[in-house]
């Protein structure tokens, strides 16, 4: 079997190289190309047709969001896992809006990256508490779970609202959102925020 070719994004030198070199002592890999800035993630996409882009989020002059974005329209058959030290429910969303297959923490196991990568290029899910699935396998039954209030509250955490900016715009205190946030998370089998945007999304995109 051919090894799988990966694009690795990232504007610190150090990380790349690091990642470089650890990637390239797996015989399943082989590292093709490196870019440290959006604009050169596009380019050497286009030139070098990675199977996997190891995409960092925050970069100067284009960010990697954004530049997932480009890619997956110019190049859809190539899958992105964004790379980020950031555990943030709004950057999950945008990530997962621009076309990106996965998102990792920079402080995952090196094990939980690899296995990671093996399965994005299968085009398989991972749910660890390292990598973040944006397509699980949930029914819109499940959602039906949730009261209306539930399911309004975890619309907002989706947009970005922290609990403080849920608790007023919906007119109560923070303690009220924990409690309602605890029974969402109990009610659909989730452990976290992250967890319970994508089940929102997946249910939202089936409901519509």
């Amino acid at each position: 079997m051919d090894p799988i070719r990966i694009m690795i994004v990232d504007d610190h030198n150090i990380f790349c190289e690091g990642l470089k070199w650890v990637l390239e002592t797996k015989d399943e890999f082989t590292v093709v190309a490196v870019a440290k800035n959006g604009f050169e993630a596009i380019q050497k996409a286009e030139e070098y047709l990675p199977d996997i882009i190891l995409m960092d989020v925050e970069m100067p002059k284009m960010g990697g969001i954004e530049a997932t974005r480009v890619i997956k329209k110019r190049l859809p058959f190539v899958n992105i896992l964004m790379l980020t030290m950031h555990a943030q429910d709004k950057l999950l969303f945008e990530s997962r809006e621009a076309g990106a297959c996965g998102y990792i923490l920079k402080d995952a196991d090196m094990d939980i990256l690899c296995n990671s990568i093996i399965q994005a290029d299968k085009e398989c899910e991972n749910k660890t508490k390292k990598i973040i699935s944006v397509f699980p396998d949930l029914s819109e039954k499940n959602m039906q779970l949730l009261t209306p209030r539930e399911q309004e509250i975890i619309s907002l955490v989706a947009a970005g609202y922290t609990n403080k900016e849920i608790a007023h715009n919906l007119f109560v205190s923070t303690h009220t959102i924990k409690n309602h946030l605890s029974r969402i998370f109990a009610k659909i089998n989730c452990t976290n925020r992250t967890e319970a945007v994508t089940y929102f999304l997946e249910n939202n995109e089936t409901r519509g």
